[in-house]
């Protein structure tokens, strides 16, 4: 079983950082979903998963500004095996009455603002038409 750990902003002063923001929507992306809880995670080498952020989309099922530590700016030039796995991140989002949504190895650079949408899937009969 995954032990959980939370992120403490002291690793900020030895790693450079990257930036998520995760936009949740609905009916192929016309609609947004505030409200949406998000998880930002990521597994330890030693079994353990740490959570590094989480919070709330907005009204415009916008979540922006997650600082993230992450490599260089540089790692991204190499091909994606190359890429240290360690600085690949989950996001898990979740609402009453939509399906859950896990995306795995989110990869973050630093400097580098990456855009994660969301497509939320309403549970039948939960989401008023």
């Amino acid at each position: 079983m995954e032990q959980e750990e939370r992120y403490g902003p002291e690793l900020d002063q030895f790693l450079p950082v990257g930036f998520l923001k995760v936009q949740a929507t609905m009916g192929q992306q016309t609609l947004p979903v505030p409200g949406a809880h998000v998880v930002v995670s990521r597994l330890q080498n030693n079994g353990t998963r740490r959570i590094f952020f989480e919070g709330d989309t907005d009204g415009d099922g916008i979540l922006d500004g997650i600082a993230l530590p992450t490599q260089l700016k540089s790692f991204s030039e190499f091909p994606q095996s190359a890429v240290e796995p360690n600085f690949n991140y989950d996001v898990l989002v979740t609402k009453p009455g939509f399906r859950q949504v896990l995306i795995e190895r989110i990869p973050i650079f630093a400097g580098v603002k990456s855009i994660q949408p969301v497509n939320m899937i309403p549970l039948a009969g939960t989401v008023e038409e």
